[in-house]
């Protein structure tokens, strides 16, 4: 009995300290398509590879729990991703497929607080809900899981913070150039900045 008591004492003092944040964010990232080049020999494209950086955009809301120097960081965010793919023909004419990726972003990080500073880090699971064309015809995966690890300097109601987001599971399983569906292994991975404000 004087363990329960002790332990249920430990925890409320815990649970006591504890401080909630809660507010918007809004944000950029810059995303880069992972996969290897494809070949694609005797076929109207010969090969596929990706395409240059490109840049959307994020906003929606976080929360966190602070314990002392620790903190649980959950968020609920709505992402614009970009990506290219580009295809060599086989009378070597280039062409890029640019498509446009909407989804949710749902990040639960784990991190430690150095006076303004924090570092965070952990998983992140993403919805894709459409895309701009048929680049991905029948090839997006509806849902991904990708890993994030981050800074962030907190002051005042504000926020700012830089991310890097490594996608773990696959983004798409085939590409759709010139009327072929050719399986890939298409991965993601951002760099994302984002500022935000505090309710409370």
């Amino acid at each position: 009995m004087k363990k329960i008591a002790t332990i249920l004492f430990i925890t409320l003092g815990y649970v006591s300290t504890a401080q909630f944040d809660f507010g918007v964010k809004l944000g950029l990232n810059s995303t880069r398509l992972n996969m290897d080049d494809v070949n694609n020999p005797n076929n109207v494209i010969e090969s596929l590879q990706a395409g240059d950086m490109r840049y959307g955009f994020q906003g929606g809301l976080f929360s966190a729990i602070n314990f002392l120097t620790y903190q649980v960081r959950i968020e609920a965010y709505y992402s614009s991703v970009n990506v290219e793919y580009r295809a060599r023909q086989s009378n070597n004419q280039t062409t890029n497929s640019r498509v446009t990726v909407n989804r949710f972003d749902f990040p639960v990080l784990f991190g430690l607080k150095f006076g303004p500073v924090r570092a965070n880090l952990g998983p992140v699971l993403s919805y894709n809900v459409s895309s701009t064309n048929d680049v991905l015809e029948n090839g997006l995966r509806n849902g991904t899981v990708g890993g994030q690890v981050g800074l962030g300097v907190d002051f005042w109601k504000m926020m700012a913070e830089v991310r890097y987001e490594m996608g773990l599971s696959r983004f798409a399983n085939q590409v759709n150039v010139s009327g072929q569906n050719i399986p890939t292994d298409s991965r993601v991975s951002l760099w994302t900045f984002s500022v935000g404000y505090k309710f409370f």
